[in-house]
């Protein structure tokens, strides 16, 4: 099968695993509903999402200092979306904040026809980016899809364009296809709701424990009985992609697709599609009747979720709530007593008229290029503001400043211990775990060890104790040595130079040379 197609069938399973579905019930059809705020094409909107990690205490066995920080950040872990506007699949905008460690980081981002900038909080510079390396803000627009389908010619309308038609022309068959949740509530009300206007409708749905795996198992079998359905998908699918040639999706032989080729698309993804259905449906079933799911999926475990839709249908409130809380046993294997996650949205002015904020140029901001390779960790950590919230995230619980090379005594790039005591290193092995740069100056008969992070050079001559940093004039243990090619220097000797320290661990298979420090 044409693996444009597979990739297709891919992106309306992800479509339709974000919604829970329902029949009509009380005179609202959930099923358009949800299928209607797919096909948005704009909108304004305010959301948070919160995520909270509560681990077993023996979940931090074995962890050092800096591990440990790092995993309490999931105890309480916030994104807020003040404001998000999508005026078009083109433009779009969105500001808010990253809520983690007891620290507020703001940003803002905005996209058009032809650039994006992002703007963080204590980042000296805005970032930039041209839309031909990233499209940030999809909201909803469908921006990534021409990745996704594998075609590379689409502008930013054309894929907005091919990602409602997908919906529109082959989405039903995933959406129609859900079950009702196992407790669903639907009832007219009449509440403001933010942005204007009132709900009509109040819908309350909720999965509880084992009702989650069986609802999934539920719309598994529902998708495999219904081939005139999925035939029909792959009707209104290949219809797309003939509708949209940037898409980039052809036939067999490479040559674009014609009227000729959709009987064989069709069989095709029939039999591709309803294989892995089937093959899907036998491992839930098998795994439902070892009886070892219950564990996963203890009563403890929920989803619920609520709505508000208008006269129109639009959804203009979204409150869900997961928790998943694992059995003793499988706490066992995974260290958590309880994860939730909760995301709350509030939308408005859907299919109006809607005027996102434009990107602004400035002439000093920088390209997600400047911190590629060894030296972007910590280089990124340098450009932001040391005050800021960023920075003290960056560096206190991240360690982003951290650097560290670790050298064994066999293997690749290993250590080496000489008669007289010292313990060398390879040194280009060295520079570019530190983030460093090591040339060598011909003219000079040296090698140049940049080191950005500190803001020196430093000037080895194999053969020869003497080293440069700037004006000052140095002498190592022991000269630096070519062995096999590669530049050997002194451990201590170097790791003092780059402001570092160097240590020897005794391990029962090897002896560890590790060199730490902290930059930025």
């Amino acid at each position: 099968m044409n693996r444009k197609f597979r990739l297709s069938l891919i992106l309306l399973c992800l479509l339709a695993v974000t919604a829970a579905g329902c029949q009509s019930i009380a005179g609202l059809d959930l099923n358009t509903a949800i299928l209607q705020s797919m096909k948005a094409q704009t909108q304004e909107s305010r959301s948070t999402v919160a995520l909270a990690v509560a681990f077993e205490p023996e979940a931090f066995e074995g962890l050092d200092k800096r591990e440990r920080q790092q995993l309490e950040l999931l105890r309480d872990l916030r994104l807020r979306i003040d404001s998000a506007k999508v005026e078009s699949g083109s433009r779009s905008s969105a500001s808010g904040a990253l809520l983690v460690g007891g620290k507020e980081i703001g940003f803002s981002l905005q996209q058009d026809e032809t650039s994006a900038m992002l703007r963080i909080d204590g980042l000296k510079r805005p970032i930039s980016l041209a839309l031909d390396e990233a499209s940030l803000l999809e909201l909803g627009s469908g921006a990534s899809l021409t990745d996704i389908v594998g075609g590379s010619e689409a502008t930013p309308e054309q894929t907005g364009a091919l990602a409602r038609d997908l919906v529109d022309r082959a989405g039903a068959y995933w959406i129609h296809n859900l079950p009702n949740a196992s407790r669903l509530n639907v009832q007219p009300v009449a509440q403001s709701v933010y942005g204007g206007g009132s709900a009509l409708w109040q819908v309350d749905a909720g999965w509880k424990g084992m009702e989650l795996f069986d609802w999934a198992h539920a719309y598994v079998k529902a998708l495999l009985s219904d081939s005139e359905g999925l035939a029909a998908m792959l009707d209104g699918l290949f219809e797309v992609l003939q509708d949209h040639p940037e898409a980039g999706a052809a036939n067999e032989d490479g040559e674009p697709l014609s009227d000729a080729d959709k009987p064989a698309f069709v069989e095709e993804g029939r039999e591709a599609l309803a294989e892995m259905l089937q093959e899907a449906s036998d491992s839930m079933q098998e795994a439902r009747d070892a009886g070892e799911l219950e564990e996963m999926f203890t009563d403890g475990s929920s989803l619920n979720v609520k709505l508000l839709l208008d006269a129109g249908l639009d959804i203009r409130s979204l409150d869900a709530a997961l928790t998943w809380a694992p059995g003793a046993a499988a706490s066992e294997d995974i260290p958590v007593s309880s994860v939730s996650l909760r995301i709350q949205t509030e939308l408005w002015n859907v299919n109006g008229a809607v005027a996102a904020d434009k990107p602004q140029a400035d002439a000093v901001s920088w390209s997600p290029e400047r911190w590629s390779g060894t030296a972007g960790a910590s280089r990124f950590l340098r450009d932001f503001d040391r005050g800021s919230d960023a920075y003290k995230l960056l560096k206190q619980e991240l360690q982003l400043g951290r650097q560290s090379a670790q050298f064994y005594a066999y293997g690749y790039d290993s250590y080496i211990s000489v008669p007289s005591g010292q313990t060398l290193v390879p040194l280009r092995s060295l520079a570019d775990s530190m983030g460093a740069s090591l040339t060598y100056d011909s003219g000079r008969s040296k090698w140049a060890l940049q080191d950005e992070a500190r803001g020196q050079t430093i000037w080895l001559a194999k053969g020869s104790k003497t080293v440069y940093s700037g004006a000052a004039k140095t002498q190592l243990s022991f000269p630096p040595t070519v062995v096999d090619g590669t530049l050997y220097v002194p451990a201590r000797d170097i790791a003092k130079l780059l402001g570092a320290t160097a240590s020897m661990t005794k391990a029962s298979y090897s002896n560890i040379v590790e060199i730490v420090r902290e930059v930025g």
